[in-house]
């Protein structure tokens, strides 16, 4: 069966440029983005060197060539190292403290389509993501139709504890001989009867949660945030270790059913409408709708946090919320 990706292989040049404009406010580049951008900045000379060759008039064709020749071998040189930089960055990354990645695809139907059918064509990808879950290459998958999300009217979700997994999610050993002609003649119908209108990158940098599968139903509230300029790093931090403490006595008492504080890595660039977003998981609408325990809030931040609380408004703005709630969700079988 001919592939069919529901999102962009990210390369790792792409991701490791982008982590680290990403998180430029809030946490040092790693080894893998100095190893880049040294070895970027030698194939840029040595490009540079190409391009006056081939732009220089001589009368000595002979060393022309000679020049293109030892330019084209300089540059497989530089190629190879590269390779083996990125290869290297990826040892250091792996072995550092297990990160969480989220790939969300957001998704639009066409006029003359449907959610029923839509669903339908979701239920055939599921087979795959099963596999993926089960070889371990992908935490979860789950398929949320969004409420109030203007253009997008599904989102999918991938979980992945690796970047590298990331670049490829469906290796042939998951989609072989996993469908019949028939649907694989109906799955190669998927940009007919959905149309991707673009794909994120995210890195989870803190949960509240008692399973990470989660329940099969759920109703998020999705909160799109902007750091106020050059407040990036303070805002992470005020997440991190202030409002994690509230969401985990939230959870702990039975309120919701998790939260999540995620920050985009791809795509990037201060340009981007939001760079962090957090997630109130509950149960259904109705226990999204109760008022916050004020007690609660208390007991879990204590004097000192909670004036610090009190200061979130001066560090990001709520660009937009939606609401996402369940349709299909993927979690590794139980043994």
């Amino acid at each position: 069966m001919r592939p069919l990706f529901q999102g962009p292989a990210l390369t790792w040049p792409d991701i490791l440029q982008d982590q680290h404009e990403t998180h430029n406010g809030g946490r040092k580049p790693g080894l893998g983005f100095y190893l880049a951008q040294a070895v970027g900045k030698l194939i840029r000379t040595l490009g540079g060197a190409e391009h006056d060759v081939s732009a220089t008039k001589t009368d000595a064709p002979r060393d022309v060539a000679k020049t293109a020749t030892t330019t084209k071998t300089m540059r497989r040189f530089y190629t190879v190292l590269l390779f083996t930089c990125f290869l290297t960055s990826a040892t250091v990354l792996r072995a550092q403290q297990q990160r969480l990645y989220a790939v969300i695809d957001y998704m639009h139907i066409p006029d003359d389509k449907s959610d029923k059918d839509y669903i339908a064509l979701e239920k055939l990808w599921s087979r795959i993501h099963q596999k993926a879950c089960d070889a371990g290459i992908c935490r979860a998958w789950y398929v949320d139709q969004v409420e109030n999300g203007g253009r997008n009217d599904f989102v999918t979700i991938r979980i992945y504890d690796s970047l590298d997994k990331t670049a490829a999610p469906w290796p042939e050993s998951v989609t072989k001989d996993l469908f019949s002609s028939q649907e694989e003649a109906q799955m190669n119908q998927t940009t007919q009867v959905r149309q991707l209108t673009h794909s994120e990158l995210w890195e989870i940098e803190a949960s509240a949660l008692k399973e990470l599968g989660g329940d099969s139903k759920h109703y998020a509230v999705i909160n799109f945030m902007k750091p106020k300029p050059g407040k990036d790093g303070e805002y992470n931090k005020m997440e991190k270790e202030v409002f994690s403490k509230v969401h985990k006595g939230r959870v702990d008492a039975g309120q919701m059913n998790g939260w999540y504080f995620m920050s985009r890595v791809f795509p990037s660039g201060s340009d981007g409408e939001y760079d962090f977003i957090t997630a109130d998981v509950y149960g259904d609408k109705a226990a999204s709708e109760k008022p916050l325990d004020e007690k609660m809030v208390q007991d879990a931040l204590g004097k000192e946090d909670s004036g610090k609380a009190m200061g979130v408004l001066d560090l990001r703005t709520v660009v937009r919320r939606e609401v996402w709630h369940s349709v299909l969700r993927v979690v590794p079988s139980k043994k």
